[in-house]
């Protein structure tokens, strides 16, 4: 180990040791387990694991009792004693008891007491979510690598455990179509599954930019459509000119696919048709409406090139590939994909209106139907169930398959109504490839919002469905695609703390779930990463992005880790290089800006946000009120928000409201911005009434409020939790087709719907 890795190692060990509380002592506050259990009970006191303890299991649990005496060994020096026994009481005991129906499927008991540890459960799969439990019992330093020859000593707290999932259905999704992942990162990311009690890992293997996967009847699927000749970078029209290629032999694919039936996960493979096909089509362009020439894409988006539904010889090489898929994958589901299939080849092809003819369709969208039917049809007949994306619905949904609902909640209520089973995974809060934070502290992502505190608040059952249809909401999957991830740490800090949110979502009695509780829990998990390297999302420092204070009111930064360090710094200061500790309330009697960040042991960084101090005061002593605008000139691009803020206006001004005839009513392409304050007399949720014939973004405290990308029909009504004082207000409205209206109305606590005052919003001298 290098110098910089001893360090960090023992930098580590100082903070983790002193949170470790003498073994008398242990209590509730000890048992922090995430996905919260169904209940915990604990005493004074605690059963302490050595070198002489027992690992006693029953036969059947011997798959479990390797696994847990792995993570013992690594954790804590030296293998269990191990004894297969039916009537063992002290010690680690592991035991199986099928006639205990209070425990469910995948149900346990963990029960820490003076005699040992006991697990019990009805499956296997029950014993093992009692080992994740009794894992996260283990103090955050065991998780320090041992130097060899050093052995520990690890003190359990007495606890019972009663605990079973709420969703038979909890997973998680890789895409490595986008950018291949190495085996060794896979099982690495089944791990982490497994730590959360997630069950279902959805493998994305078959993209438009690269098939992963080994079938020996068609070898050009390796040797040509695993490989693209460079990637286009982000979103915009450059490329790396880098080759970028990988796929998994069959014996990879059997090898992970033990690794997670050991931890009771299942592989739903996903091969991807008719569409975000032309990697295959590469290869095989006879497959095609067209005839090709294809090469694997370079481009991200979607393809109108698709597998051709005219040709028999489509449906004799899906039916092949299959096969070869079905030998390797023991899952019940298959996933086929069946979204984003445009219709322009079918509408042109001959094969296709042929298919149409023979076959009795109306249209493309039915010839979309008959396609998936078709396969439905053959995995049924091998015994397989077949998985799809919403747009399977399209044209008619297939007789028995199951529909993963990810436009939103709409196709997942619809299949519930229908009497199909349903996975729910809505981009808005389960698409781990957005944002989990302000743009400006994330890496790039692909543009929506999705942060932790909105991934725990989802609820999987739609409130439209009755009891009867909510049985066939089977659970939820997070997804993590990876046109713009391409490096392993890049996904575990895109995955992660997020799959803790999901599990709890998936796992823990909707009654018990509460945020700040589950915050408090991830404390100890942040710990454990850390100490083994994870590179997961640091929690930002908590404190308001924008804060608006009296004159000398101390403002207070601080950490949702018990470890590491709250740095800050002021104005253009680095704070990696001219940061101040904070320990203290800082007092300010100006206005000013400064960033701050957590720093962990080892010297990683996390996001560094920005925090504005505004002094109310002198905001009141301005006396003008109303707000700033900033007019600026087209053309400007998309995304007009981030322009806006890095542009230079054409006409700086003030309003009294955010109304743009206020500034003009001339025509043609522009765009304003005003910015100021907005004062809410009472802490509250607040109504807001938005109508708009243009693009327009509302923001109270840089959080988004409301945003469009096209004249509301209707009136849009938003609610959000605000408290009393002062904010900061921005609304920002361009000008592309018509005389851009706006009307921002609002009502509260004993007041009607009204138009926000002009005395309620101004502008604040710097």
């Amino acid at each position: 180990m290098n110098r910089f890795g001893s360090l960090l190692l023992m930098s580590i060990a100082v903070l983790f040791s002193a949170s470790c509380d003498d073994s008398k002592k242990m209590r509730l506050s000890d048992v922090l387990i995430v996905p919260l259990p169904a209940s915990v009970t604990t005493s004074d006191g605690s059963y302490t694991i050595t070198s002489g303890t027992k690992l006693n299991i029953q036969k059947g649990l011997e798959n479990e009792a390797e696994y847990f005496s792995k993570f013992v060994e690594k954790r804590l020096g030296y293998k269990l004693q191990l004894t297969e026994t039916e009537s063992a009481t002290k010690g680690i005991v592991l035991k199986l008891n099928a006639e205990n129906k209070e425990l469910g499927a995948e149900g346990y008991q963990l029960i820490v007491d003076k005699k040992g540890v006991h697990i019990e459960a009805a499956t296997a799969a029950g014993v093992f979510y009692g080992i994740q439990s009794l894992k996260q019992l283990f103090a955050s330093r065991a998780y320090i690598q041992l130097k060899s020859g050093v052995t520990r000593s690890q003190p359990i707290p007495y606890c019972e455990v009663n605990d079973e999932p709420r969703f038979a259905y909890r997973g998680m999704h890789l895409d490595v179509g986008r950018h291949f992942q190495s085996t060794a990162f896979v099982k690495k990311y089944i791990d982490f599954l497994a730590d959360h009690k997630l069950n279902k890992f959805h493998w994305h293997l078959t993209e438009d930019q690269g098939w992963r996967i080994e079938i020996e009847k068609y070898p050009k699927l390796t040797t040509v459509s695993s490989i693209r000749s460079q990637t286009q970078i982000r979103k915009t029209e450059d490329f790396d000119g880098v080759q970028h290629g990988g796929f998994y032999s069959k014996d990879d694919i059997k090898e992970v696919v033990a690794y997670a039936k050991a931890r009771h996960v299942t592989i739903i493979p996903e091969i991807e048709m008719p569409g975000h096909s032309v990697a295959a089509l590469a290869a095989y362009p006879e497959l095609s409406c067209t005839g090709g020439p294809f090469v694997v894409r370079t481009k991200w988006g979607v393809s109108e090139d698709v597998y051709c539904a005219g040709k028999e010889a489509t449906f004799e090489f899906i039916e092949n590939v299959l096969t070869e898929v079905l030998e390797l994958f023991p899952s019940e589901y298959i996933h086929i994909g069946g979204d984003e299939a445009p219709k322009k080849r079918w509408n042109e092809c001959p094969d296709c209106k042929k298919r149409i003819q023979t076959e009795g369709l109306a249209n493309a969208d039915e010839l979309q139907s008959y396609f998936i039917k078709r396969v439905e049809a053959f995995l049924n007949g091998k015994g397989r169930k077949l998985i799809g994306w919403d747009e399977i619905m399209e044209g008619g949904l297939s007789p028995n398959a199951t529909v993963m609902s990810w436009r939103g909640t709409k196709g997942g209520i619809e299949a519930a109504k229908q009497g199909h089973n349903a996975i729910m995974t809505p981009w808005s809060h389960l698409y781990f490839d957005g944002y989990q934070g302000h743009q400006d502290i994330e890496p790039y992502a692909i543009g929506y919002w999705a942060p932790m505190e909105k991934v725990y608040g989802y609820e999987p059952i739609p409130s439209e469905l009755t009891a009867e249809e909510a049985k066939f909401i089977m659970g939820a999957q997070a997804n993590v695609w990876t046109e713009f991830i391409d490096s392993p740490e890049h996904i575990e800090y895109m995955a992660l703390p997020r799959m803790s949110a999901l599990s709890e979502v998936v796992w823990s009695p909707i009654e018990k779930r509460n945020f700040e509780d589950f915050e408090s829990r991830m404390r100890p998990m942040y710990e454990r990463w850390t100490a083994t390297y994870v590179n997961f999302r640091i929690p930002e420092v908590v404190a308001p992005r924008v804060i608006v204070l009296n004159d000398s009111v101390a403002f207070e930064l601080g950490s949702k880790m018990d470890i590491g360090q709250v740095r800050y710094a002021f104005g253009q200061q680095d704070i990696e290089d001219e940061y101040m500790v904070y320990n203290t309330p800082l007092i300010f009697r100006r206005n000013t800006q400064l960033t701050a960040a957590l720093f962990l042991p080892g010297g990683r960084l996390g996001p560094i946000t920005k925090h504005e101090i505004l002094l109310a005061s002198k905001a009141k002593r301005n006396k003008e009120y109303g707000l700033e605008y900033s007019l600026f000139k087209g053309p400007f691009p998309k995304d007009y928000v981030k322009y806006f803020n890095e542009t230079e206006p054409d006409e700086t001004g003030r309003a009294f409201l955010p109304d743009p005839k206020m500034v003009t009513t001339e025509m043609g392409n522009f765009g304003i911005r005003f910015s100021g304050l907005i004062f809410m007399p009472n802490q509250s949720q607040y109504e807001f009434y938005i109508d708009t014939n243009n693009p327009c973004s509302i923001f109270i405290d840089d959080k988004e409020l409301f945003s469009t990308d096209k004249r509301l029909l209707k009136t849009k009504k938003v609610k959000e939790d605000i408290d009393s004082g002062y904010h900061k207000f921005e609304v920002y409205i361009t000008n592309w087709w018509s005389a851009p209206e706006l009307s921002i109305r609002f009502s509260g606590p004993g007041m009607e719907e009204q138009t926000i005052p002009a005395s309620m919003l101004y502008t604040v001298k710097k």
